[in-house]
């Protein structure tokens, strides 16, 4: 029924209020590719899903841990989108929901439709800011559209809950269809760093106050000049105990001068 208030030229005010998309649709992704800090992962993940054929609010994972699905969600998003603009210079909205350049549409594509209207020159601008127009019988769109459901976004988030639930441990096991290693690769890089930043966060951090090292200097010399002990210093010996001081050898027995010889061994005159 997307179709129907192109075709009968509805007041864009009325389909604005019965076709809102909760998150804010395709605007909401293409902030985020754009960079925009201020997007809700919420609320990527509400529009990632309203737009896939593969729903992910209420997978295994995302009832058992409901707030970590948002963020892992929007990141996968935001990666995947830069290396899609790296290696195809395309972003991921634009791989899933076409490039906004003008192609052909078919108008009420699974219903028996009878063109009794029979346009020759009309031009609908729906809400999205994407636009019909009709020429001669023939229909055009122009800008991103998302009437239909992507196959290309349901197959990056049914690998990304396969991924999410095999490291989780949560759910049974899934089947992988992801053909494209690097897309495998980057949503498992993804994963892999939120778990490190998880376990980070639990270890406790010890914070040190810089202001107060002089103090803690000041307390350990004091600490240190209390456990020194100060040597005593040796009294002198008492006299009684001193070693005798040397006594010279009486003259008799001195060592005689070289040349000469005792008197007493002196040779008569």
């Amino acid at each position: 029924m997307a179709d129907y208030p192109v075709y009968y030229d509805f007041p864009r005010e009325k389909t604005a209020a019965a076709r809102s998309i909760p998150g804010g649709g395709l605007e909401t992704l293409k902030r985020l590719e754009a960079g925009d800090e201020t997007v809700l992962p919420s609320d990527v993940m509400t529009a990632a899903d309203h737009y896939s054929n593969y729903s992910i609010l209420n997978t295994p994972f995302s009832r058992k841990y409901p707030e970590d699905a948002p963020v892992l969600y929007a990141r996968i998003w935001a990666a995947v989108d830069s290396l899609l603009k790296k290696r195809n210079r395309r972003s991921l909205s634009e791989c899933c929901f076409g490039s906004g350049l003008k192609r052909f549409y078919r108008m009420f594509e699974r219903a028996v439709f009878y063109d009794h209207r029979k346009y020759k020159d009309y031009e609908y601008m729906a809400e999205s800011g994407v636009s019909y127009v009709c020429r001669e019988g023939i229909w055009y769109v122009t800008g991103q559209t998302a009437a239909v459901k992507s196959s290309i976004l349901g197959r990056l988030l049914h690998e990304a809950e396969r991924q999410l639930r095999q490291r989780f441990c949560t759910g049974s096991p899934m089947k992988c269809t992801m053909r494209d290693k690097d897309v495998t690769a980057c949503i498992s890089k993804v994963i892999d760093d939120y778990l490190h930043e998880k376990e980070e966060a639990r270890r406790p951090r010890v914070e040190i106050d810089l202001s107060k090292l002089s103090g803690i200097r000041r307390d350990a010399d004091f600490t240190r000049d209390s456990l020194i002990v100060e040597e005593p210093v040796p009294e002198p010996e008492p006299e009684d105990f001193r070693e005798p001081e040397p006594v010279p050898e009486p003259e008799a027995f001195a060592e005689p001068e070289s040349g000469s010889e005792p008197e007493a061994f002196a040779e008569p005159e």
